[in-house]
C-alpha cells in the first residue's frame, strides 16, 4: 500500500491492510472490516453516528506512531500468493484449530457446572459454538485441500473464482455466528456467578473472534481480490 494517510473514503479492508492495529478500534465499535471489508470507512462511521473527520484524525495519529516503530508486522498485501497462504496457515488456521479444541471442552464444562445459573444462556452458547466449530473445520479443509492447492498449482482464475465465491459465503456465515455469540455473551462479559473457568472461556472466545476476523480480512481483502 502506498497510501500514507487514512481517509474516510478508503475501504475498511484497505485501512486494516495499511494499519493492522486499527482492528482493535474496529472490534471495540463492532465495525465489521472482514466480511464487509469492501465498504468505505465513512459508511461504517455513519452507521455508528461517529464524526468521520474526528475519527480519521485520531486514526492517522495512531498510524503515524505505528509507522515510526521498527517491529511492525509484515504487510500481507506485499506477499506472494505462496507466502500469504503460508502466513494464513501458520498464524490463523493452526492457532484457531487449537482454540476451537480448547473451547469445545471449556464450553461443555461450564454448561454442566453452571447449568442451574442460566440454562438458556449456556445451551444457546453451546449450540452456536458447535455450529461455528463445525463450519470452521469444514471451511479450513475446503481451503487447505481445494482452494490453496488450486492457487499454488496455477489453475485458471475462472475456476479459482468459483471456489472463492462459495468460501466468501462461508465467511459471511461464520461472521454472523461470531457476532451472535458476542451478543449472547454481552461482549464476553462473564456474569457475576462466573468461576475462573467461565472467565477463561469468554476470554478465549474473544481471542478466537478477533483472530478469525483478521483471518477473514486477509482472505477477503487481500488474497481473494487477486482472482476477481
Amino acid at each position: 500500500m502506498k497510501n500514507t494517510l487514512i481517509t474516510s473514503d478508503m475501504l475498511l479492508g484497505d485501512v486494516v491492510s495499511l494499519f493492522p492495529p486499527a482492528t482493535r478500534t474496529f472490534n471495540s465499535l463492532d465495525i465489521d472490516y472482514c466480511c464487509q471489508g469492501q465498504r468505505p470507512l465513512a459508511a461504517a462511521l455513519a452507521e455508528k453516528d461517529l464524526d468521520a473527520d474526528t475519527f480519521t484524525a485520531g486514526l492517522n495519529q495512531a498510524y503515524a506512531d505505528y509507522r515510526a516503530r521498527t517491529d511492525n508486522p509484515v504487510d500481507p498485501s506485499t506477499l506472494s500468493n505462496e507466502d500469504l497462504i503460508q502466513l494464513i496457515l501458520d498464524l490463523h488456521h493452526a492457532p484457531e484449530r487449537l482454540l476451537l479444541h480448547d473451547l469445545d471442552e471449556l464450553i461443555n464444562k461450564i454448561l454442566v457446572v453452571h447449568f442451574e445459573h442460566d440454562e438458556r444462556l449456556l445451551k444457546d452458547l453451546h449450540r452456536q459454538f458447535a455450529l461455528l466449530k463445525m463450519d470452521l473445520e469444514e471451511h479450513f479443509a475446503d481451503e487447505e485441500r481445494v482452494l490453496f492447492p488450486a492457487i499454488l498449482s496455477g489453475e485458471n482464475k475462472t475456476a479459482i473464482k468459483a471456489l472463492i465465491d462459495d468460501l466468501e459465503k462461508e465467511h459471511d456465515a461464520a461472521g454472523d455466528l461470531l457476532k451472535s455469540i458476542k451478543a449472547l455473551t454481552h461482549g464476553y462479559q462473564a456474569p457475576d456467578y462466573a468461576c475462573p473457568t467461565f472467565v477463561v472461556t469468554y476470554k478465549k472466545l474473544q481471542t478466537l473472534t478477533e483472530d478469525i476476523f483478521l483471518h477473514i480480512h486477509k482472505e477477503n481483502s487481500v488474497l481473494f481480490p487477486r482472482f476477481a
